[in-house]
């Protein structure tokens, strides 16, 4: 079905049509029938099979869901830490859609992490026990 209030046109799986399954109804669901709360997850997560999946995991439980902007841009400023090549900023901008500006500072706060971190453990090339 195409229509937009039915659940299979929320679904994002794009893989190929499977045989028919005792739950194909699930398909044809209107989301108008299911309670708002249910109706959020089953758009938010891309179809009722997944919210099904989700509530036998974590139904009647509170839980906290934490972002993932932290994590996300952990992972994309090591991601442009490992592809920094010395003068490639430009280049790092544009695949990361930011500002030329904005992959210099976060070049330099990871700079300044790493520094912080080789300080904790004294520097390398000496013995951390002699006087400087």
């Amino acid at each position: 079905m195409t229509d937009a209030k039915h659940l299979s046109s929320v679904t994002r799986d794009e893989t190929p049509a499977a045989p028919a399954r005792e739950d194909d109804w699930l398909d044809e669901v209107p989301l108008d029938e299911l309670a708002e709360s249910h109706r959020e997850l089953v758009v938010a997560v891309g179809s009722l099979r997944h919210a099904i999946k989700i509530s036998e995991a974590w139904g009647g439980v509170y839980r906290y869901i934490p972002k993932m902007d932290k994590a996300l841009n952990a992972l994309r400023n090591r991601r442009i830490r490992q592809a920094f090549t010395g003068c490639n900023h430009r280049e790092l901008a544009r695949k990361f859609n930011l500002s030329e500006t904005w992959i210099r500072k976060i070049l330099e706060q990871t700079a300044e992490a790493d520094d912080r971190q080789a300080s904790l453990f004294g520097e390398p090339d000496r013995d951390p026990t002699l006087p400087p």
